[in-house]
């Protein structure tokens, strides 16, 4: 996806820094990773549950759950700051994760309404 790029890319940059410095450098980079944290396994879960649904009204509150979840998450890619500090970084790594996670995001949520 390019987050991996970035954090090769920034490690790169101050390589040359003192130990304590990247250090720090690469604990801020595990922040990265936390972006997945919060992309967690609900949605997998709701849409195993709606799969294995023995009814009709059961379905349904299971594929409404999948929406609630993917509208949660919609929100979190638009809003989360550091989403927009990837995209934005300076090392010349162009990722454009906030348009690509919502537009995925997007597109299950129509898959599910249908």
């Amino acid at each position: 996806m390019g987050v991996q790029q970035l954090k090769t890319a920034i490690r790169r940059e101050f390589a040359e820094e003192a130990p304590e410095l990247i250090a720090e450098i690469d604990q801020k980079l595990d922040k990265l990773d936390g972006i997945l944290d919060n992309l967690d396994d609900r949605l997998s879960e709701a849409l195993r549950k709606a799969n294995a649904a023995a009814d009709p009204s059961a379905l349904t509150k299971e594929l409404a759950n999948a929406k609630t979840i993917l509208a949660n998450y919609i929100g979190y890619v638009r809003s989360e700051p550091l989403i927009a500090g990837i995209d934005a970084n300076p090392f010349g790594v162009q990722i454009d994760l906030r348009t690509k996670l919502t537009e995925a995001l997007t597109k299950m949520a129509i898959a599910i309404g249908r």
